[in-house]
């Protein structure tokens, strides 16, 4: 005789079964484990290390019998996701011998190694690098739009740039961001160039990416700054841009004149300090 339950007329067994969808364990092909924290026992702190003893001790049993591999078996890691409401049993977490490997404003991600080595593998770092674009928007008269930034003491003119938000294709955030502090609709021409600065905000590094921008004629607009980031914007021709612009404008605007740059890509190498150190060029 089988019994089946209605697990929506039973409010708290169907609250139960979702938590399991949601929170159960995840697993990869690397033979890794994410956890929540809220699958554990949080009725102790006894009973919270223990249901982590016993978690860690399914998930080995189970690589084990998954793969023979033993370097895989021996490399594959055990996340446990920490929801901010939850943050209050990251010490006995750390203590097991767990280590943070990113956050959130949401969360915090634990990670441990079954060989205790949390660099066993090539497991990426978190949020290394910010992308940052670097436009050369033109207008109909080839002119390049330049703008002031509000915060910039020494009143030097730049190009549009920008940081490229979470989740956001370069050419969206190209858009975006010359809409955004201009008011000029724009549409994508073509990629410039690719550099890196090493160690800016919170010591990470900078991935600079250079785009052509043709305003675009079919849409009306006038000139209006973003007054929380910019003093002004102006457009220019391409040789007041080399005299007014700062040595990250020179620079863009420099390969921008080079007839070999509508032919290839070039790929920056090195920290720029305002020059590059030295430059690839790779063709298409």
């Amino acid at each position: 005789m089988s019994c089946i339950i209605n697990y929506k007329n039973n409010k708290l067994l169907y609250i139960i079964m979702m938590m399991k969808v949601r929170y159960g364990p995840k697993y990869n092909r690397y033979l890794d484990i994410e956890l929540n924290v809220t699958s554990f026992n949080l009725e102790s702190k006894e009973l919270f290390v223990e249901s982590i003893y016993k978690a860690e001790e399914r998930w080995i049993s189970r690589t084990k019998h998954i793969s023979t591999n033993k370097f895989m078996q021996e490399n594959a890691f055990m996340w446990i996701k920490i929801p901010v409401r939850y943050s209050y049993t990251l010490p006995e977490i750390l203590g097991y011998g767990f280590k943070i490997h990113h956050a959130t404003e949401d969360y915090i991600m634990t990670i441990k190694s079954a060989n205790g080595n949390i660099r066993s593998l090539n497991i990426p770092s978190y949020d290394t690098h910010y992308i940052r674009i670097e436009c050369i928007v033109l207008n109909e008269n080839n002119e390049i739009l330049m703008v002031q930034e509000l915060y910039d003491t020494k009143n030097q003119w730049k190009l549009v740039t920008g940081t490229l938000d979470a989740g956001e294709y370069i050419v969206d955030g190209a858009k975006r961001e010359i809409k955004e502090e201009t008011g000029v609709i724009t549409s994508f021409g073509s990629l410039l160039g690719i550099g890196n600065r090493l160690r800016t905000r919170f010591g990470k590094d900078e991935l600079l990416i250079g785009c052509i921008m043709y305003k675009n004629t079919n849409f009306p607009y006038e000139l209006k700054i973003q007054e929380s980031e910019l003093k002004s914007c102006k457009w220019v021709d391409n040789k007041t841009a080399l005299e007014i612009g700062n040595d990250m404008t020179k620079y863009w605007v420099s390969l921008y004149n080079t007839e070999i740059s509508r032919k290839s890509n070039y790929v920056v190498t090195g920290d720029i300090r305002g020059i590059p150190h030295k430059m690839h060029l790779y063709p298409r």
